[in-house]
């Protein structure tokens, strides 16, 4: 781990990007259990955490504490929000490298239950993503479902199964079901699509929680073939993201490569 300029700077295993709303880049520095700030020039700086440290501690700085950080996103304040995968817990940073933790164990453990703040519990949260009204939404991976935390700190289930099983259902709400997703998007009408990883799918949730399949085999075949919907093949999809024109992009994890999914 080290801060500087372009390739003067070090990483260990970095994870989630996101940016702010100056042109910052943000990485959760996941070896290194920090969150890194790149400026447009290349700088690298240690906004929170810090010399590998490991731990579930709430402070300034390299005063904080994270354990493997994986997912980020960032709200119209430029708070970034982190899901602290190995701490089972979701974290929020300021702008000034203020650490708190909002939903979630502060003793790192895990669990499956709605709740409000660090009365909730989460399973090896990854994937993250925030809407206009400061929503977050999270892929609770081990837990096989996505969950919903409202700017109070309320936790609840979106979808997939209350009670952590997997699967490849699509329904509404509890009766739906995932394999372990992973990355997690929001496009411009407030739906999900997700990394549903295991099941090598992509699914899309709306803000009701109804839960369909848009792409890969819904006999959760894997495999790599470009196609539409149905017919196309992804080996364990992991990171997404959307444009402002409502197309995806899939870190295919398995497959090594990029894909493009249009509207």
């Amino acid at each position: 781990m080290l801060d500087g300029t372009g390739t003067a700077a070090k990483f260990k295993n970095p994870n989630g990007i996101a940016f702010d709303s100056a042109g910052n880049m943000y990485v959760a520095d996941t070896g290194n259990h920090c969150i890194r700030k790149i400026t447009s020039a290349g700088v690298v700086t240690t906004l929170a955490g810090g010399n590998g440290g490991v731990g579930a501690v709430d402070g300034t700085g390299a005063g904080a504490k994270f354990d493997q950080p994986k997912g980020l996103a960032i709200d119209s304040a430029d708070n970034i929000y982190v899901a602290d995968s190995q701490n089972d817990a979701i974290r929020k940073v300021t702008s000034a490298g203020v650490v708190t933790t909002i939903a979630g164990s502060t003793l790192s453990v895990s669990g499956f239950v709605d709740g409000t703040g660090t009365s909730a519990r989460f399973t090896r949260p990854t994937g993250i993503a925030v809407d206009s009204a400061g929503n977050l939404y999270v892929g609770d991976t081990d837990n096989n479902a996505i969950r919903k935390i409202t700017s109070a700190g309320v936790v609840t289930t979106l979808a997939g199964s209350s009670t952590g099983l997997s699967g490849y259902v699509n329904a509404s709400g509890t009766a739906a079901r995932f394999t372990q997703p992973i990355g997690i998007t929001l496009d411009s009408s407030g739906n999900l699509y997700v990394s549903d990883s295991t099941n090598s799918a992509i699914r899309k949730v709306t803000g009701a929680g109804v839960v369909t399949s848009i792409a890969g085999a819904i006999t959760r075949i894997s495999g790599f073939v470009d196609g539409i919907g149905f017919n196309s093949r992804f080996n364990q999809p992991y990171g997404i993201a959307t444009d402002g024109n409502g197309h995806l992009f899939v870190g295919d994890y398995g497959n090594n490569v990029i894909r493009k999914i249009v509207p």
